[in-house]
This record gives C-alpha cells, sequence and structure tokens, in this order.
C-alpha cells in the first residue's frame, strides 16, 4: 500500500508517497519543508517534499527504474541527493533536476587491498559497496565512498547563457579526502 494523500502519483506531485521497492532512507529539512527519499521505486516518488507535518505533498520526482537515493543534504540555495550512480542538484522548490555528476560505481581494479576485515565488524559492510554519507557546505558536497576509501568532492559552479543560469556539479579530485 502507499500512504500517500491521495495514495497515488498526482500530475502537480502533492499525491503519493514514497517508493515501492524500499524504505524511507533519506531526509533533509529547511524552513519550507521535508524532503524524504526512498531506495528504490518502479512508479511512485523517490523524492518527496511534505508540509511539517507530513500532511501535504508539495512536489515529488523520479529517478528512473528502480534508482533510488542514499542521502538528501539541504542548504539556502539547493537540495542534494546521491546513490551509487551520481550526485544530484535540485531546485528544493520545484524537485527540478539542475545537475547531477557520475560518481565511481565500483572499486577499480588495480586498488591496493586493504587490511583484512573482521566479519563481525559493521565497517567491513560499509566498505564494500555503496554511498554511506553526504554533507554540503559553501557550494561543495562531500559524497562517503567507502568502496574507494575516500570522501569525493563535488562542486557547484553556474554560468549564464541566453540570460539563463545553469549549474554544473563539477568533481574536483584535488580536493578528495583519503579514509586511510
Amino acid at each position: 500500500g502507499n500512504s500517500g494523500t491521495p495514495p497515488w502519483k498526482t500530475v502537480d506531485g502533492t499525491g503519493g508517497w514514497g517508493g515501492n521497492h524500499g524504505q524511507p532512507v533519506a531526509t533533509a529539512v529547511d524552513a519550507t519543508g521535508v524532503y524524504l527519499g526512498w531506495t528504490s521505486t518502479e512508479g511512485p516518488w523517490v523524492i518527496h517534499k511534505r508540509t511539517h507535518d507530513g500532511a501535504h505533498g508539495l512536489w515529488g520526482i523520479g529517478l528512473g527504474a528502480f534508482e533510488g537515493v542514499a542521502a538528501l543534504a539541504v542548504d539556502q540555495e539547493f537540495l542534494y541527493g546521491v546513490n551509487s550512480k551520481r550526485v544530484m542538484l535540485i531546485d528544493p522548490n520545484t524537485g527540478g533536476m539542475l545537475a547531477y555528476a557520475p560518481v565511481s560505481p565500483s572499486k577499480p581494479e588495480d586498488a591496493t587491498p586493504g587490511p583484512a576485515e573482521d566479519p563481525r565488524s559493521l565497517s567491513g559492510t560499509f566498505r564494500k559497496s555503496g554511498v554511506r554519507g553526504m554533507a554540503v557546505s559553501g557550494r561543495c558536497v562531500y559524497v562517503s565512498m567507502p568502496w574507494l576509501d575516500r570522501i569525493d568532492v563535488f562542486e557547484v559552479t553556474e554560468k549564464v547563457e541566453k540570460e539563463r543560469t545553469k549549474y554544473q556539479l563539477e568533481p574536483r579530485p584535488d580536493a578528495s579526502i583519503p579514509l586511510r
């Protein structure tokens, strides 16, 4: 079932709830509402903005079949999302995708093996795959990439073309933070 009001997706983005193939795992809050993100979806919204009391949907967006989000963050300008494919820059007022950049999907073949992990260790599970966290500060997005043993940094840039602002997310390899 779906607990939205109404429970089905509506054209204006206010109905429905979240993903139907996963759980709500990501949340962010600003003065205008609450952003919820699900691990996967096959139709319903994967990112949904609701009023602070949760009673009304404000907008919802999908990313593609079975594509979800691992983390959300918001600042005074943008909503940010990340999954194992890409980091996203989203308009918090409309849910429109402003820009995205790919993230590394797997550990490189030539990566040096790390130390043996204790099989009972939660950190061992976290190192194998998946984005584990994201933070934003000063138009930079910091994404935890445990399978690469580093935190990658992406910078929001903009340029004006024909009186329209175009945003980009640029990876900053020079600013990556090693975890070892």
